[in-house]
């Protein structure tokens, strides 16, 4: 809703930093910190958990009216998402000498860190059913999900639920702002990751699946829920 504060849950490497360039750039938006500052046009945190709050009446003040948070999201398939991570960690002089395969078996690999954001398991513990299904419910009750495959478009259906509008919006809503921004960011993102992944795909992936079982089945049901709230 128009009224609703929108909350973005910035996953890294999803694109969220993308969706915050055209957000600033283009819709001329105020960023809240990762504290979810309430002033701002929209809020901002990877810590969707510690933000339950902003989802339900529990953050208003009595005497005051109620304003809700309302997520929206970009999200991308786990095992892609895991090794544009590992792009990232290569920059630093600690990573620049380990390939993406002993990543992959390694500690740190990304671990259904999706489901654990959401669940408040971010920092350690067991993953279960009951985790994956409180993700599920998350997503169904309180966020409108975008993916990084379909940018464009998930940029358009968050203007359109939260009342944006860029300065040079044609009669189509298509903005040359946020083309520009979008085709741009896109670019750098697909070289950065395309640099780690030649002749490892098929491989990586067998890897990577076995630490990321609850989140590619929580991303699978939100491109589902996605697809039919297009319907609706």
């Amino acid at each position: 809703a128009k009224d609703d504060l929108p909350i973005l849950w910035s996953i890294p490497k999803s694109g969220s930093d993308l969706v915050q360039d055209v957000m600033t750039q283009c819709f001329k938006l105020v960023g809240a910190s990762n504290e979810g500052d309430m002033a701002s046009d929209v809020g901002i945190t990877p810590k969707i958990y510690e933000g339950a709050a902003l989802f339900t009446n529990d953050n208003s003040r009595e005497g005051q009216p109620e304003q809700l948070g309302e997520c929206f999201v970009i999200l991308r398939d786990p095992i892609d998402r895991a090794i544009a991570v590992f792009s990232q960690l290569k920059t630093s002089p600690r990573w620049e000498n380990v390939n993406i395969v002993s990543y992959a078996k390694g500690a740190e690999i990304e671990n259904n860190w999706m489901t654990r954001s959401i669940t408040g398991k971010l920092n350690g513990g067991e993953v279960t059913e009951v985790d994956l299904l409180a993700a599920k419910n998350f997503l169904l009750d309180y966020c409108v999900i975008g993916t990084l495959d379909e940018l464009a478009e998930s940029v358009r259906q968050f203007a359109n639920t939260f009342g944006w509008k860029t300065s040079d919006e044609q009669p189509d809503k298509f903005s040359p702002c946020v083309a520009k921004a979008l085709r741009k960011g896109l670019k750098e993102e697909r070289l950065t990751y395309q640099h780690n992944v030649i002749g490892e795909k098929s491989y990586l992936h067998d890897l990577i699946s076995k630490s990321n079982v609850y989140d590619t089945q929580l991303f699978a049901y939100a491109k589902q829920l996605a697809e039919v709230r297009k319907l609706a």
